[in-house]
């Protein structure tokens, strides 16, 4: 069986990037409630993933007239197999001096692709520029009331710094979360902590942050009296990212390319033999902690469960017990956005030339899975979640990228689309092959959602693949849609179960 790695790094970066940006942009040294002009606060950070150090960070609070502009500048170095790639984040906010938010901004480049953000508050009105790849678009929200960015979420905080056991919840607002929501954040004020790191001693105040909506994206800080972070952990699964105050010169030093990709395969104890369209599996957690339920689709039924185990059923195709589903919302799987561009003239020339002259539904898509297949010829793990119009390009990628061109040509001939997130297995991990990650496509075809495979042309996907999300595509959806599969990271194995 051939096997493309699913784009983990491509979704681990983004879930850890923006847990990093959202919880600790507002932990600014700001004390001052009128500080003085020009920049007022600097502070390096070195970042670690699993005890390795990976990462820099700086962070930077500056007032100009009456306004306080909060900057961040991230670097972290990864990589996944034989590749390489950098991520590269700067975001700045600007806010009145008492709070109250003027603007947004966030540039993220990860490995070859770049996605930037630039959101205005007016007085009624908050505009949103997102630009993929060069690729952009422009959306107009009524205003989010009550929102705080850096420095107004700071100084909502502070007064609370030391009031242990305390509980506070606050409007935040990230375009990575929702373009037109804010974002509940709670901050749970604990007590006085200590911890030693690094070698480093710390010593502080414990807070615990929380987003609701987002699954396990609990953040432990410790923050000394003018609640500037001391350190700083983030739970991605079992994958642990830190962040350490320290000095310029140590937090750029000593940087090492951290491979995220070999930790997220999960490896079996017996090997696997197909020997029919149907195969079942326990899916249980390592340490016993309750698993959120896995979706039922076409091809994948829950038979039994337990708080920490669930045992599916797949087969290829649709399972004979199968009834029509429920009809979802069309139009959302039919929406342009900034990832399937349905008016790029050349995505719309490719869609035409895929579906060779056919009419019936379920015949364009299985044209245009194979086309897909076939129209990437450089199969590799160098591409981050591209754009379909990017992807038509430069015919480069892996799951991720045959998935979202294929999910592109299909709602370009009117046929809804999503993704798919979740495991696929291969014989080359471990002694007896095991499970990585993987994404795939499913079409909404006779009345039900269909799964095609087009990484490994696979019209009838086979039953190794394990659903554990689905995404629509659209803008500001993706890091929500793919938090899911944070629950999973690292704390579940898989077995087989005899029929």
């Amino acid at each position: 069986m051939k096997y493309y790695s699913k784009h983990f790094p491509a979704i681990l970066p983004a879930v850890m990037i923006f847990f990093i940006c959202t919880h600790f942009l507002a932990a600014k040294n700001i004390s001052l409630t009128n500080p003085q002009q020009g920049v007022f606060y600097e502070q390096y950070y070195a970042i670690y993933l699993a005890n390795i150090k990976c990462g820099v960070a700086r962070f930077q609070s500056e007032r100009s007239g009456d306004n306080i502009i909060t900057r961040s500048k991230m670097i972290l170095k990864l990589g996944r197999a034989n590749f390489k790639f950098q991520c590269n984040v700067f975001t700045k906010t600007i806010e009145t001096i008492d709070g109250k938010p003027i603007g947004y901004k966030c540039n993220l480049s990860l490995g070859n692709f770049t996605t930037a953000y630039d959101c205005k508050f007016t007085q009624n009105s908050l505009i949103v520029k997102i630009a993929q790849n060069g690729q952009g678009t422009i959306h107009k929200f009524p205003r989010p009331q009550n929102v705080k960015l850096a420095w107004g979420e700071h100084l909502a905080t502070l007064p609370y710094l030391k009031k242990y056991g305390t509980t506070l919840t606050i409007n935040t607002y990230d375009p990575q979360i929702s373009l037109s929501r804010p974002a509940v954040t709670t901050y749970t004020i604990v007590g006085p902590a200590k911890i030693t790191v690094a070698g480093k001693t710390i010593s502080g105040t414990k807070v615990i942050s929380t987003i609701k909506g987002l699954p396990a994206n609990n953040s432990v800080a410790i923050v000394d009296d003018e609640n500037s972070p001391l350190f700083t952990e983030i739970a991605i699964g079992t994958f642990k990212v830190r962040m350490i105050a320290t000095d310029k010169k140590d937090a750029i030093s000593g940087l090492t390319t951290k491979d995220i990709f070999a930790q997220s395969l999960i490896e079996l104890k017996q090997p696997i033999k197909l020997t029919g369209k149907c195969l079942k599996l326990k899916i249980s957690s390592l340490d016993g902690s309750k698993l959120p339920p896995l979706p039922e689709t076409s091809m994948q039924k829950i038979i039994a469960k337990g708080d920490n185990w669930q045992i599916v059923k797949i087969c290829s195709g649709e399972q004979k017990t199968t009834k029509n589903q429920h009809r979802p919302d069309i139009r959302k799987y039919l929406a342009d956005s900034n990832y399937v561009n349905l008016r790029d003239p050349g995505l719309i020339r490719l869609a035409n030339r895929a579906s060779k002259g056919k009419s019936n539904p379920t015949a364009i898509a299985q044209s245009l899975c194979m086309f897909v297949h076939n129209y990437i010829t450089t199969k590799n793990l160098s591409s981050v979640f591209d754009t379909a119009s990017h992807i038509a390009r430069s015919k480069t990628g892996d799951c991720s990228e045959h998935s979202v061109l294929l999910a592109s040509l299909a709602r370009i001939k009117r046929i809804p689309s999503r993704v798919v997130t979740g495991l696929v297995y291969s014989p080359r991990i471990g002694k007896f092959g095991g499970f990585g990650y993987h994404m795939w496509v499913q079409l909404w075809l006779n009345g039900r959602w269909t799964d095609f495979d087009p990484t490994f042309g696979q019209l009838h996907p086979d039953p190794t693949h394990i659903a554990i999300a689905t995404s629509n595509l659209a803008n500001g959806t993706l890091t929500i849609d793919n938090a899911k599969l944070a629950e999973y990271m690292g704390r579940i194995k898989i077995e087989i179960v005899d029929e």
